[in-house]
Formats: C-alpha cells, structure tokens, sequence
C-alpha cells in the first residue's frame, strides 16, 4: 500500500514535472523542434513573472514588518524557513501568506502588501521596456508581465489583488480581506502574547470552524480541556478537513472506540501529508509499526500550522508510544 501511496504523489507533485518541462526545453532547443522550445520558453516565462509578483508581495511585507507562514514560487515552496522542491501541484499555483503580530495593522499597510504583486509586474514591465530592448526574449517577457498586472489589478473580479484593495479602502475592517488577514494572524503566529488564551477567546468566533476545532482539539492535548463541543455540527469547508478533524479525534476521550478503518482508508500522503500518513501505518501495520513511528516523528517538523504539529506531537509522544 504504501509503494503505491509514494507513486500516487510523485505523480502530483511539483519536480517531476519541472524535470520534465527542462529536459523539454534542453532537447527541443538541439533538435531545432522550434514551436516545443517556443512553447517550453513561454512556460518558463509565465513562471518568472508569477514568481515575480509573489517576491513583491513578500518584499513588501517585510518592509512592512509582516511575518510569513507560506510562499509558492511556483516550482519552490517555503513555510516559515524551510524550502521545498517536491511540494503538491496544488500548492504551485503562485500565492503568498503573511500575518502581522500587531492585531491592529492598519488598513494602509494592507492595502500596500495586496500592491506589492502588482506593483513588482509593473516595475518590471517599465525596467523591461527601458533597459531590456535588446534581449531576444523581452517582447514575451514584457507582454508576459502586462497580462499579469492588468489581470491581478481589475477591482472587480473576487479573489484579485485590485479587489482586495478596493473593499479594503471602501469597507475598511469589515471587508473579507482584513478579517482573513486577522484571523490568519492570530492562527498562525507561535508568539505566546498572541496565542493567549485571552487573545484566542476574544477572537475565537472570527475563525473558520475547522480552525475553531483544531484549537479546541489541541487546548485538550495540552491542558487536558473537556471536549465539550459538538464537532460534526460544525461546517468544514471540504471532505479533507471533516475526516482531519475526525483523525485526531481518534485519539481523545471523545471518541475512545476502536480505531476507525474506513477513515483510516481516507488518509493519503498527499491530501494529509506524510506524519499522518505514519501514524496511520503505525495503527495498521503492528508488526512495523516501530518504523511507521519513527518515520511520523522524523516528518513532524514539516506540519506547517502550528496548532496541528502539537496535536500530532502528543498523539506520537502520549497516545503511540
């Protein structure tokens, strides 16, 4: 099961397909297959420019004293300090998250990072223009970095930079932008000042509902809460996040019954990631499960939000060991 599992995610991660796309381009460009290598080059191009506008968002919030959590540079993936080459397709899609260690970030210095992916293409666009004339590739390049500062400008169409910009100025701390903004920041930041009790229990409610569980889940872990809530009563945004939820609650007083085989099934490398995916070994297979064990422990350090690493180091160090 678990060869297959490692196949299923090479297949849909990242560097396979980047070798791919560089071996295309190397062979085509000395077998003189023009189109594939104008092709190939087009996709390097648009890669470039979208890694482009992710930087000028990140540069701009590090000027602006924010924090990162994630950025996909398309083929590179960074949470917090650590790189990652081989990371889902789903994750390369070119986005950046950052957070703030001040709840009470203006809407000027929001307004001013949602400009910082834009802004970086139109810098571009003019230095290409000016200074670039003369590469053979700065026509590509030039209309590449047009397309997408107009596309990700336009105040109208939801999810844009251009839109996030304009219900910021016009809904200020009521627009969908700065509560997400806020919430990411209290969910992600490790600073003990902000993960209080007294900062989590005043903007519990602002929270998504799946994050609202993983914190109750992990105030249970760490001070022994009761689990008083009703979890499958709340709203999960997809499959992934309900059989999550359920996962680790495999492991309370909640729900003390024999592990649950067909949500064991659910859990894969790629939508769960690979300390879940151990653990899951570790309850199937007893006669490897030392091995499954320490394999969940050695991948622990790649969970990237914070409040799921310490639940999953207590359900390896307390509940598995």
């Amino acid at each position: 099961m678990e060869k297959l599992e490692i196949n299923k995610n090479f297949l849909m991660n990242t560097l396979l397909y980047t070798i791919i796309l560089l071996l295309l381009t190397v062979v085509s460009k000395r077998q003189n297959y023009t189109v594939v290598f104008q092709v190939s080059i087009l996709i390097w191009i648009s890669i470039l420019v979208v890694i482009i506008h992710e930087l000028g968002h990140f540069f701009i919030g590090k000027v602006l004293g924010l924090q990162m959590q994630f950025l996909s540079l398309v083929i590179i993936f960074f949470v917090k300090r650590k790189v990652y080459l081989n990371h889902p397709i789903s994750l390369a899609t070119g986005f950046s998250l950052m957070f703030s260690n001040n709840l009470d970030i203006s809407i000027k210095k929001l307004v001013l990072y949602c400009l910082g992916g834009p802004g970086a293409n139109l810098l571009t666009t003019i230095v290409t223009y000016f200074f670039l004339k003369g590469w053979y590739l700065s026509k590509y390049f030039l209309i590449m970095n047009i397309i997408i500062f107009l596309a990700t400008i336009v105040p109208f169409i939801n999810g844009t930079d251009g839109k996030n910009v304009y219900n910021l100025i016009t809904e200020k701390k009521k627009s969908e932008f700065y509560k997400s903004f806020i919430n990411n920041s209290i969910y992600y930041n490790e600073c003990p000042n902000m993960l209080s009790k007294e900062v989590l229990l005043k903007n519990f409610k602002e929270l998504p509902e799946f994050n609202q569980s993983i914190i109750d889940i992990e105030q249970y872990f760490l001070e022994n809460n009761n689990l008083e809530v009703d979890f499958f009563n709340r709203k999960y945004e997809n499959i992934e996040q309900e059989t999550t939820i359920q996962f680790y609650l495999m492991f309370t007083n909640k729900n003390n019954e024999q592990y649950n085989e067909e949500l064991l099934k659910k859990i894969n490398k790629y939508d769960y990631g690979d300390t879940m995916f151990y653990i899951k070994g570790y309850l199937e297979d007893k006669e490897n499960n030392g091995i499954f064990l320490e394999k969940s422990k050695e991948h622990l350090d790649e969970v990237s939000d914070p409040h799921q690493r310490n639940i999953l180091y207590h359900i390896i160090s307390t509940c598995l060991s």
